[in-house]
């Protein structure tokens, strides 16, 4: 069989959901096997040669993590490569995952490293000019040196300056700031204005009505984009070293991830790429799909799966359309409620 190439210059996402799934399928498979290794280890009713001996069928007789065939998963991790191939011999599923780990550093820590490599050849330069001077070398050796070093210090500086200003980019971010500070703006006079209509309409039964729509149509939207535009990132997370279930807001200018810089590309196999972008797509069109369906039924109970065959899951372009033609000529999909309901009304005529 041709081995296609792997999938080159693949996003940051694709690449840690391949990761995701690569480590989700190792942990399964070894999960699985410690928990029959320690069944068999606590069982009172084995001798411990009997112990062993069925402790090694167990790790024969493995089953792959994906089809369930005999086989195992083989699962390895050499010269940067992450690999999981389904062991079955005979008939292998489509299991197949290939994925070169990238190299990621921090931008601060390439601008020093590269600020280091430059005073580095500042200090040999010197070095060159004295031993010229004190005729430790000759002129000609001191010269070929020095063209030398003083390329690789332009070329250090010139990576130094770069790595420095894109991490000065995230860090400062000036269009962002003065995005930030022209909303703000924006944001102080609205609520100045609100003030006004506070003040002028205290004796009309109107300003009220006219204050919260004020409020809602024009401070509360600002407010919402001074925080997109300040915060990258803005949860609530559990913070355990508070105790108990202690929560905490966190928000964050810029996160770690933009502060990275990929020294090596990462790659991942076609298989693990489509497979990763069938399931998220699949997700998302099944949520779409039941709020469609929530509000064509206005009902709580959970849609019959069937309904999930009207839409092409693989293809992006299908999905609201097919359902109402769907829905159209066969009528609003059954819920189990529903569906239930039916089949009792059908047994009581069926009894008469």
């Amino acid at each position: 069989m041709e081995q296609r190439p792997p999938v080159t210059n693949v996003s940051k996402a694709d690449y840690v959901d391949a990761l995701n799934e690569y480590y989700g399928y190792k942990h399964r498979y070894d999960s699985k096997f410690e928990e029959d290794k320690n069944a068999v280890k606590n069982s009172d009713l084995l001798t411990l040669p009997q112990k062993r001996a069925k402790i090694m069928r167990i790790k024969r007789n493995r089953k792959c993590v994906a089809c369930g065939q005999t086989g195992g998963t083989h699962f390895t991790n050499e010269d940067g490569v992450l690999r999981a191939q389904c062991g079955n011999r005979s008939q292998p599923c489509s299991l197949r995952i290939e994925i070169v780990k990238g190299k990621f550093m921090s931008l601060e820590t390439l601008a020093n490293e590269s600020l280091r490599t430059a005073d580095v050849l500042k200090d040999q330069i010197i070095k060159t000019k004295l031993d010229l001077l004190f005729n430790y070398t000759t002129e000609e050796e001191a010269l070929r040196q020095f063209e030398k070093d003083r390329a690789a210090l332009n070329q250090a500086l010139e990576l130094y300056g770069g790595f420095r200003q894109k991490y000065l980019d995230v860090v400062r971010n000036a269009d962002r700031r003065e995005e930030v500070d022209a909303l703000t703006a924006e944001f102080h006079a609205a609520v100045q204005e609100f003030k006004d209509i506070l003040r002028m309409g205290s004796g009309s039964a109107s300003f009220v009505r006219d204050a919260v729509a004020h409020y809602v149509g024009k401070i509360q939207p600002l407010s919402d984009a001074i925080m997109e535009k300040r915060y990258v990132y803005t949860a609530v997370e559990r913070d355990t070293s508070l105790g108990g279930d202690a929560l905490r807001l966190v928000q964050k200018p810029y996160t770690l991830e933009q502060l990275e810089f990929e020294i090596d590309v990462p790659s991942i196999t076609v298989e693990a790429r489509n497979r990763q972008l069938r399931e998220r797509l699949a997700r998302k069109r099944k949520d779409q799909l039941a709020a469609y369906i929530w509000n064509w039924t206005k009902d709580q109970e959970r849609i019959t799966g069937d309904v999930y065959e009207v839409a092409n899951l693989d293809d992006p372009d299908t999905g609201k359309d097919e359902l109402i033609d769907f829905i159209v000529e066969n009528g609003v999909p059954a819920t189990k409620y529903t569906a239930k309901t039916r089949s009792r009304a059908k047994a009581k005529e069926r009894a008469k």
